[in-house]
Parts: C-alpha cells; sequence; structure tokens
C-alpha cells in the first residue's frame, strides 16, 4: 500500500520522506568530513516576524539578493525551478552522486549562499540542495515573494531567536536567553522536536515556523480529545482538488514547559506540530547546536487565536483563490457558499492579491460584514456575510498565569 502525507495542500508519497532522511544523512556526512565553513561569532540582522507568516530572509544566490523562508520542517535548503539551469551546471563532487529525483524534487550540489546582507554567513558546502517543481503554486500562500526555503542544514549550527512583541526574528551564533528568566526546554529526538502536554498526555511535536495551522494533531489524538470533550469542532477542512477532508476544532488547552495557553485552534494532520501562531506567544531562543529552547511568554500570550467565524476557509491554487472546508451548519452555507467556489473580491478586493494571511485575517474578524463576490460555473454574484460574534468555548482560568508547575523534559 501506498502510504501518502500531506504537505501544505498537497500529498506525496512516503518515498519523498525517504528520500528527506537519505538528503540528510548526506548533509552530516558533510558536516564531519567539511566542519562548519561559517564564519564564528557574527550575528544576521533582524528580519521581519509577522505572527501567522514565515520568516523571510534576504540571502544572496549567485550574486543576487532573493529571499528564503526560514524552516525548521526541512532538512535541506530548497529553491525554486528559476535556479535549475544554473544548479546544473555546478561541478559533482565525485563521491557524491546527483542528482537523485522523485515526486517533482531535484537536488543538486550546494552554491556559495551568503545569508543576510549585515555580516552575510557564507553558507557553502558539500551538502546537496533541493529544487521543487510546484514551489510557485504555494508560495503565494505565504503572503510574500520568495524563491524557497532555509532548511536546517544551516540552522542546524545556529540559534534562531524570535521575538514577536519586537515583529522581529534574528539568526545568531549564540544564544542570549540563556541568563535571563526563560524556561529552558530540551529540543528531543531531532533539532525540531520538542515535547508538549495535551489534555491527552504529553507527547512529541515538531516545530514548524512556515505551518499555516496553529496545532496539527493525529487524527487518533484528535478524536481522543474529541470524544473526551477536550475540543470542539469548528469546521471541517477539505482539499478541492483531493476531495479530502480534515477537521478543525479548538483545544480546552496546550502546555509548552510551565505555560498553559487556552482555545487552541488545532488540525487534523499526518504528524503532531505547533507553527507560527502558538510560537508568536513567546519570545523565545532555539539554540540548535546545543538542543535547547527558551521559552519566555510575550505580549500576545493572551490573545485570542486567529480562526474563521465565516464558516468556511480558503485556498489558493495556481495563482487563484477558492472556498474550502465550509462548514454545513454555518452562515457561509445558508447563503449557498460552497466547497470549490471561485473567490474573486473580498470588500471589493481582489482575492487573488491578497494573501492567504490576510484573507484568515478578515474573516476571523468577529460581528464584521463581508461582501464577498464568488464565481461558479461562469457565474458570478456578490454574498453578503455577516461573521459570527460566539465566543471561546472554554473559559480561560487562573492556570493561564503561567504559574503551573515546571516539568523536567530531561526526563
Amino acid at each position: 500500500m501506498d502510504c501518502k502525507f500531506s504537505f501544505r495542500g498537497k500529498r506525496f508519497t512516503l518515498r519523498f520522506l525517504q528520500i528527506l532522511a537519505l538528503v540528510g544523512s548526506l548533509v552530516s556526512l558533510r558536516c564531519n568530513l567539511f566542519g562548519d565553513e561559517q564564519p564564528s561569532g557574527t550575528a544576521s540582522e533582524k528580519f521581519p516576524f509577522t505572527p501567522g507568516l514565515p520568516i523571510s530572509v534576504p540571502v544572496e544566490i549567485f550574486g543576487q539578493i532573493q529571499h528564503l523562508y526560514v524552516s525548521t520542517g526541512v532538512g535541506v535548503t530548497f529553491l525554486d525551478d528559476s535556479y535549475r539551469e544554473k544548479l546544473r551546471r555546478l561541478p559533482i563532487p565525485g563521491t557524491l552522486k546527483f542528482p537523485p529525483t522523485t515526486e517533482g524534487f531535484e537536488f543538486y550540489p550546494f552554491p556559495e549562499i551568503k545569508v543576510a546582507k549585515v555580516n552575510p554567513d557564507h553558507f557553502c558546502g558539500m551538502g546537496p540542495i533541493g529544487v521543487f517543481l510546484k514551489m510557485r503554486d504555494f508560495l503565494p500562500e505565504y503572503g510574500s515573494e520568495g524563491t524557497g526555503f532555509l532548511g536546517m542544514d544551516y540552522l542546524q549550527t545556529k540559534v534562531l531567536r524570535i521575538c514577536p512583541d519586537e515583529g522581529f526574528a534574528q539568526i545568531d551564533s549564540v544564544a542570549t536567553m540563556q541568563s535571563e528568566n526563560a524556561e529552558r526546554i530540551t529540543l528531543r529526538a531531532n533539532a525540531t522536536n520538542m515535547l508538549i502536554k495535551l489534555p491527552s498526555g504529553f507527547q512529541g511535536s515538531t516545530v514548524s515556523t512556515v505551518a499555516t495551522d496553529s496545532v496539527v494533531l493525529t487524527p487518533a489524538i484528535f478524536n481522543n480529545l474529541l470524544a473526551k470533550r477536550q475540543i470542539v469542532l469548528t469546521q471541517p477542512r477539505s482539499d478541492m482538488l483531493k476531495s479530502q477532508s480534515r477537521s478543525e476544532g479548538i483545544m480546552q488547552w496546550l502546555e509548552i514547559g510551565p505555560y498553559r495557553m487556552h482555545n487552541i485552534l488545532v488540525h487534523e494532520g499526518q504528524t503532531v506540530s505547533i507553527g507560527p501562531m502558538v510560537l508568536a506567544r513567546f519570545e523565545m531562543e532555539f539554540d540548535f547546536p546545543n538542543r535547547i529552547a527558551y521559552f519566555k511568554p510575550s505580549k500576545r500570550f493572551y490573545l485570542a487565536e486567529l480562526r474563521s467565524r465565516s464558516g468556511f476557509g480558503t485556498s489558493r491554487y495556481e495563482g487563484r483563490t477558492f472556498i474550502r472546508g465550509v462548514n454545513p451548519a454555518s452562515v457561509a452555507a445558508n447563503l449557498d457558499i460552497c466547497n470549490g467556489d471561485r473567490l474573486l473580491k473580498i470588500n471589493g478586493a481582489d482575492a487573488d492579491q491578497l494573501s492567504i494571511f490576510k484573507i484568515r485575517e478578515m474573516h476571523s474578524q468577529p460581528g464584521v460584514e463581508l461582501t464577498l463576490t464568488i464565481e461558479r460555473d461562469g457565474e458570478t454574484r456578490d454574498v453578503v456575510l455577516q461573521t459570527t460574534n460566539e465566543p471561546d468555548p472554554f473559559p480561560a482560568s487562573p492556570e493561564q498565569t503561567a504559574e503551573v508547575p515546571s516539568f523536567d523534559f530531561d526526563k
């Protein structure tokens, strides 16, 4: 049987995971044989950080400044297909065979890359770099322009600092929060995995800096919490092209170290992971070389999460915006809004020109009126929708004041 998994609205076979594991071993081989070629003691500039959007980093590739998204969810650095011909002209080391290919992915020798424009790190070595044929299909969902992902082959030797209150992220070589009043949490199993606590118990969770979802839970965990009434369903989410659906709901609480957060938006998925919306509740540093993360609450710790109050979600395919995941019990369904409808405008603005995050923000506001222009089977109509104003399903409690006892994550 051919197992499959979802990645940002796409589906790929398990073979892709095996290829990434192979690439990860090649990256480790390169580090062991050739060492770290990056200068020590240098700090990258500060990059804008907007909760819900990935971190975009300026890099110099083949003499041009481009942007890559910082991704703790991939093992290698990826570029889009515009770089393929230049990468093909690079000399291939005799000790490594390139390019292995699968499912639209190709791997090439690594070109010299300078990360950031201030005190740039030279990122160059024998490890492979990936090219993704379909990257342009989902890059617009991030809300800005980018040419690929800056993966763990670079980040594994760095400290990733995120300061949501000040709106910036930074890549550095030395952790600074180790002497501050911050909770120390051990990164487990690999550089992006740590232990979190759900109402069902402790779970290993991947940290994903480019995920669009706050929290993803496996179907078994999701359904277990749903049966125990620790999750309240909000709406199904469906893939318009694959006819696949997954559930969405509000989870009563989630703990990272001693910090408990209430009314967290969760989705069904293939793995357990936490994304930028949860990370934005903290000031934090991921000290990847020492496998330690430092957390302390930011001013955003108590803010409510963005969740759809319109009764539907959106997706983007080949630059066009579509309706997905319509809740059959919602005001959207009552207005005959259906999965697969093309969303042309929101309050007069071209939906295709808005970031997916901006669209989500617009229909997550309680008690507002949205004028939607929708196309179905070649016919266009305007719909006026009033978003709901229902309160969060679970009341906040004094436990949310970060006075919950700390846990020993090393055991």
